[in-house]
């Protein structure tokens, strides 16, 4: 793993839960809440939202779309890679003057998206 940042977590594995699923999701979403409810992470001097609507099995959209993958937000299946990786993203965010990571401008209908 030495060729990421020294700041990113580690990673939170499957096999840590001995293959229970709803163990490993409970785990996930401790992280997730820690680092997006309980806490709100600034990106560019500017706090972030989460999307809490729908809610499924009573964790929010935002949850879900981080852990899984799909194009359609109803039929989207987890992604181990993704859920692996549930302690990076506000990393990520808080470190985003960090070299290593690559941050691009671009236009979604009206909206500017970073």
């Amino acid at each position: 793993m030495s060729d990421f940042p020294v700041w990113l977590p580690s990673l939170v594995l499957f096999s840590d839960y001995e293959g229970d699923w709803n163990r490993y999701l409970d785990a996930l979403y401790t992280w997730f809440r820690q680092d997006f409810i309980d806490s709100k992470p600034v990106f560019q001097g500017r706090r972030l939202g989460l999307k809490r609507y729908p809610l499924s099995l009573g964790k929010e959209a935002t949850f879900w779309h981080i852990i899984s993958e799909g194009k359609n937000e109803d039929d989207r299946l987890p992604d181990f890679r993704r859920c692996e990786r549930i302690r990076w993203p506000k990393q990520v965010i808080e470190h985003d003057s960090d070299p290593a990571i690559k941050v691009w401008r671009n236009q979604h209908g009206r909206e500017e998206r970073i």
